[in-house]
């Protein structure tokens, strides 16, 4: 591992002033090149730019190339190092003399009028800013001219792509400098650890994986086009991996290739010569194909193609894509990981006794090695394996959690760690605690230093009343779920009387109490943000602020950050401000009770401070709700997502959190979540829009990339409305009403065959999407389903720095269509939010800093290498909680099925295969495989009767009802289940198959009356059907043991 310190500032380094990184190799560095490649690269970005250090204090913010004029903050000049003088100072290999060149000793950039930074002298032409790109054979000291050339010169397109390595793994840094530092006695311990695995052998454990390339490999790589970047996920682990790299799949065929990468690294794929690609995912490769037609590959690409190479253009890969072949590669490099490698399994003893073998609940995570050595388990562990065997149980296995800490080439499995569990894993606590050991979120105390800096009692001081803007006066409302405490935002509408209005969204001052660099702020980026569990929340701030300080309740004085609209005669927005203010709430509604005034005249709040009455609260929120829906028919017009998908359940826990939950009733609060939704929107875009304005290189932004893949999305899409067409024109009830749009759908595909039109405009498929969807209200159930399938062929949205990505166009958020867009509503609860704050303060001047810590934390804030990094640091925390959260509901919805039995319900068939199904319940956001051997296991007698991308499931007679049934099966089919918990995993939910209703006994029935449990209109059930008429849609053999 590479040890980090922190220079002293320099005093000689041309104003670029400011601490660099001074590094060290340690006895394990040659195992981290990760870490000696960063050193390389920040030990010549400090000499290039007068002495300052990428994260010391006041030099250049960075090293990319046509980055450095943005993120430069040093003026005068310094002495240049040579690159290659560098890299052998890393490498250990000692200090050569070299001539400095004159040309590029100008490093910083000189401070400009009005504190603008005027732009720093241009580098010198021939001048190398990569050492990876440079060959290992060039690493030696010549005075041949040429030799000197070749390792100066690397072409402007090798340097961008090698700057995107490096940029990513440095950002992997960057998160680890946030991250709490190990301790002395930590490292040891590690240490001891990977001695220890160095030396473990188990039988039928022993691999012989590749070793990562170093950093040099990586460039030449790079120069080569056949090494790409991009995120790693598993289908099946040992067997199949895929990788998407600007929007084209790269597959990882094997163990060996994945080369010990895990679901969602950032990894680095060599591509394999041509002839081993594949015609689609599952299909024959290239070499296998030229046998059967030899002129293929010519038809589609023009120019000769060495099958047995994979050095090629972008343009000749793009064809080849194009055409249907699918890459595959093999992994060189984990760039990065965003996994925290807990994970929650089953131990049981390997038949060595050297080592436990735990199977991970995540399909996605290979098979682990736990030594049985005190290292890695505690005797508790041990005796309980012990105890296995000693009864002939070997192979028995129980709940635990471990934390992977180390992959060595020579071992099959990676090692693993068992953690310690405060309870029973057995238990909904126990449960819990397993999550938040997978999700790496921490539940624990606040430190006692962060309380500190929670002060004692508030109040509002003159000072505050003097700097603050008064809306005390104002009908000020806040709308919230029912069970929120933590009330951050608010709301006042107030007529001019011309048919103009100002509109105030308040924001609780969480900036205020949170001081910049604060032990309590600390914290509070540690845990970046709250974590909702169905039974309780793991905030980001501590109770004292969360639910009282900081939150807006009702009649009383609260400190806010404001946003005031001026809205003109059409509804538009004329214009806005920010100011810091003082607001008194006059009352709090849930969602359902804001609802409910919307839509009756009869409704009143119950509470609402005086000088307030109920009357002008209704007449306030439906002055905004007229506004909102004007803001949400623009967006809408503009392809904006009109539909959201998330986890409609919701539990109470009204005997404790171990007694059986409570399913609570969904209620119908569209437009109340519609009113409050658009106006924190148009404030997050005001925020956005100001900090990009005032403060372009470090603003904090919030973009939403357009999918990676339009054409998926589009197939996606024609899918969907092809289905329902057929719907339609098979007269199936219901049906017709939503067709239109589907129609609509496939005249704007039509094209040539292969050529779907309608991937060539993401805005235009958006505008489908939502007039599709629009038009499913008639069957939610299928139009959550199709809203899941859109929304998962999109990309995620993520938090950047401005000066980081210089192309305008990525700051787009491609969901909402807005150019720019931030979070700046919820600062009580996410800590990008604070952030915005933060910057908005400073750009705008709103307060000034009045000691020397101050003014520096200030200018710490305007860092763009330091904003960047709490950018992806949030990013990394807020899925994991999202996922906490997710997993919670399902601990729960399990933990009531186990409580009230299995229910029934109905699943849509994503994809028909040969030997299963896959299937998806929309309202869970939960997936998973039917197999067909496994249906005809639980329910005897069932024939499954397979054709190409469908098949159909023949029923025996059951019960009362003498007929035989037969289910047609294919994408987006209904599939009849009953949902029940698992009996040996808490988390887990089964599906079993379930009979359908028989049409004919449903007929002959005098009380005949659609039900709950009844067929909807889309299920396909036919009664009695003769042999011939099964043969004529069934074009395989009858299965009746084996799929």
């Amino acid at each position: 591992m590479l040890a980090i310190q922190r220079a002293p500032a320099s005093s000689s380094g041309g104003g670029g002033g400011g601490g660099g990184f001074a590094g060290r190799r340690s006895s394990t560095s040659s195992s981290t090149p990760t870490a000696l490649n960063r050193q390389i690269l920040r030990s010549w970005a400090d000499t290039r730019q007068g002495g300052g250090g990428v994260v010391g204090g006041g030099g250049s913010a960075g090293y990319l190339r046509g980055r450095q004029q943005r993120l430069s903050s040093a003026s005068g000049a310094g002495g240049s190092k040579p690159l290659l003088s560098v890299i052998r100072s890393a490498l250990g290999w000692g200090e050569r003399p070299t001539a400095p060149d004159s040309k590029t000793a100008a490093g910083g950039g000189a401070v400009g009028k009005e504190g603008q930074l005027a732009e720093p002298e241009a580098p010198a032409p021939g001048v190398n800013r990569f050492a990876s790109a440079v060959s290992p054979d060039l690493l030696t000291e010549s005075t041949d001219s040429a030799t000197a050339t070749a390792v100066e010169d690397v072409e402007e397109a090798d340097m961008r792509h090698a700057e995107e390595v490096i940029s990513s793994i440095d950002a992997e840094h960057r998160l680890i400098e946030l991250a709490p530092e190990p301790t002395s006695a930590e490292m040891r311990l590690r240490e001891q650890k990977l001695a220890h695995i160095a030396g473990l052998t188990v039988p039928g454990m022993t691999a012989n994986f590749k070793d990562h390339w170093d950093a040099r490999m990586l460039g030449k790589g790079m120069r080569a086009n056949h090494l790409m970047l991009c995120y790693f996920t598993v289908i099946n682990p040992g067997s199949l991996a895929i990788c998407k790299w600007q929007g084209k799949m790269i597959a990882i065929r094997s163990g060996e290739a994945m080369n010990r990468a895990l679901d969602r690294d950032q990894v680095a794929v060599h591509l394999l010569p041509i002839r081993q690609w594949t015609l689609g995912l599952s299909g024959p490769t290239v070499e296998s194909e030229l046998k059967r037609r030899p002129n293929f590959l010519a038809e589609i690409v023009p120019d000769p193609v060495d099958i047995d190479s994979p050095f090629m253009s972008h343009e000749q890969i793009n064809l080849l894509c194009q055409a249907g072949l699918v890459m595959t590669g093999e992994v060189v490099r984990i760039v990065s990981s965003f996994n925290n490698k807990c994970f929650v399994g089953s131990l049981s003893m390997h038949r060595s006794g050297r080592a436990a073998l735990f199977k991970p609940r995540d399909r996605r995570v290979p098979l682990m090695l736990v030594p049985v050595h005190p290292l890695f388990m505690g005797l508790e562990v041990k005796r309980q394996l012990q105890k296995n065997v000693d009864m002939g149980l070997a192979g028995e296995a129980y709940t635990v959690a471990v934390k992977m800490v180390d992959w060595p080439s020579h071992l099959l499995r990676p090692v693993a760690e068992v953690l310690p569990l405060n309870t029973d894993v057995a238990t909904i606590e126990g449960a819990t605690q397993a999550i938040l050991v997978e999700t790496g979120i921490e539940e624990r105390p606040f430190p006692p230093a962060a309380l500190e800096d929670v002060a004692k009692t508030f109040y509002i001081t003159k000072q505050d009343r003097k700097d603050r803007e008064d809306f005390t006066d104002r009908c000020v409302v806040s709308i919230d779920p029912a069970t929120a405490r933590d009330l951050d935002d608010a709301l006042h509408v107030k007529s001019h009387g011309n048919g103009c209005y100002e509109v105030g969204v308040h924001i609780a001052d969480v900036s205020h109490f949170v001081p910049s660099e604060s032990a309590l702020d600390r914290e509070a980026r540690r845990r970046s943000t709250s974590v909702y569990l169905v039974q309780r929340v793991i905030p980001m701030l501590p109770e004292a602020l969360s639910n009282g300080y900081c939150s807006l309740h009702p009649g009383e004085e609260k400190l806010a950050f404001s946003v005031i609209f001026q809205i003109g005669l059409k509804g538009d927005v004329q214009s806005y401000r920010f100011a810091k203010s003082i607001i008194k709430s006059c009352c709090r509604l849930s969602y359902e009770e804001a609802e409910q005034m919307l839509n009756s005249d009869e409704f009143l709040p119950s509470e609402v401070s005086s000088p307030f009455s109920g009357r002008q609260v209704r007449t306030t929120l439906r002055q905004l709700h007229q506004l909102a829906k004007k803001f949400r028919k623009e967006r809408l017009s503009k392809a904006a997502l009109g539909f959201s998908v998330a986890n409609k359940l919701q539990f109470t826990c009204p005997d404790g959190v171990n007694g059986v939950p409570q399913l609570m009733k969904e209620e119908d609060a569209e437009w109340s979540h519609q009113l409050v939704e658009e106006w924190m929107l148009k404030a997050n875009v005001a925020a956005a829009e100001t900090l990009v304005k005032e403060a372009p290189d470090v603003a904090l932004l919030r973009r939403h990339p357009p999918p990676r893949d339009p054409r998926g999305l589009a197939e996606t899409l024609v899918s969907l409305a092809r289905v329902v067409v057929e719907s339609a024109e098979d007269g199936a009830e219901n049906s017709g009403n939503g067709s239109k749009a589907a129609r609509s759908i496939l005249q704007a595909a039509a094209g040539s065959p292969g050529n779907n039109n309608l991937a060539a405009s993401s805005t235009e498929i958006m505008l489908k999407l939502n007039d599709f969807l629009a038009e499913q209200s008639d069957d939610p159930q299928f139009r959550s389903f199709a809203a899941t399938l859109a929304i998962m062929q999109m990309s995620l949205a993520e938090y950047i720095c401005t000066g980081y990505h210089p192309d305008r166009d990525s700051w787009r958020h491609f969901a909402l269509k807005f150019p720019v867009y931030t979070h700046f509503t919820s600062p009580i609860r996410r800590y990008a939010d604070l952030l915005v704050h933060r910057q908005l303060v400073g750009a705008l001047s709103l307060s000034s800093p009045t000691t020397q810590q101050q003014q520096q934390q200030q200018q710490q804030q305007q860092r763009a290498d330091q904003v960047e990094a709490q950018a992806m640091w949030c990013n990394r925390w807020r899925i994991s909680a999202k996922r906490a959260s997710e997993r919670s509901s399902q601990l729960f919805y399990a933990a009531f099925l186990r409580a009230t039995g299995p229910s029934e319900g109905f699943a849509f068939a994503k994809s028909v295969g040969r030997l299963g199904m896959e299937v998806m319940i929309p309202q869970l956001l939960f997936t998973t495989r039917l197999d067909y051997q496994r249906l005809q296991s639980q329910c005897p007698g069932l024939v499954v009767r397979r054709r190409q991308k469908a098949c159909n499931l023949v029923f025996p007679p059951a019960g009362s009802c003498p007929h035989r049934l037969t289910l047609k099966l294919n994408f987006r089919s209904e599939v009849p289940v009953y949902l029940e918990a698992s009996e040996d995993n808490l988390l887990q939910i089964n599906l079993r198959i379930r009979r359908p209703e028989c049409p004919k006994c449903a007929a002959n029935q005098q009380d005949s009356q659609e039900t709950a449990g009844s067929a909807p209109h889309s299920l396909s059930v036919v009664a009695d059907s003769d042999e011939s008429e099964l043969e004529e849609i069934s074009d395989t053999d009858e299965e009746s043991g084996s799929a």
